[in-house]
C-alpha cells in the first residue's frame, strides 16, 4: 500500500522522466509517450486536486430520483453538518 504523497512524488519524478527523454531523444511518432504523459498528469490532478464544494448521500440520492439536490461550500463546511457522512467534490482539469 501506498500513500498518497508517495504516489504525487513517484509520479512527479515519472514525469519528468518522460519529459526528459523525449527532450533527450524525439520520435518521429509520440503518441505511446505523449498518452503516458497524459495518463500521469490526470493522475496527478486527481491526487493534488482541493475539494470545491461537498455533499452527502441523501442529497445524491434526491439527484438519482428527483434531477437535483444541493452542493454546500467546503470552507467552512457547516458546522452541523455529520462529518462522517460528507462526501468532498473536486474539479478536474478537461482532457485536452
Amino acid at each position: 500500500m501506498f500513500t498518497k504523497e508517495q504516489l504525487i512524488e513517484h509520479i512527479t519524478r515519472q514525469l519528468d522522466q518522460v519529459h526528459r527523454l523525449i527532450k533527450a531523444q524525439p520520435l518521429g511518432d509520440n503518441t505511446y509517450n505523449q498518452k503516458t504523459i497524459a495518463a500521469m498528469e490526470i493522475a496527478l490532478a486527481a491526487l493534488t486536486a482541493e475539494p470545491v464544494a461537498w455533499t452527502d448521500e441523501q442529497e445524491l440520492r434526491d439527484v438519482e430520483k428527483d434531477g437535483c439536490g444541493y452542493l454546500f461550500k467546503v470552507n467552512p463546511i457547516s458546522p452541523n453538518a455529520d462529518h462522517r457522512r460528507v462526501i468532498k467534490l473536486v474539479r478536474l482539469p478537461a482532457i485536452k
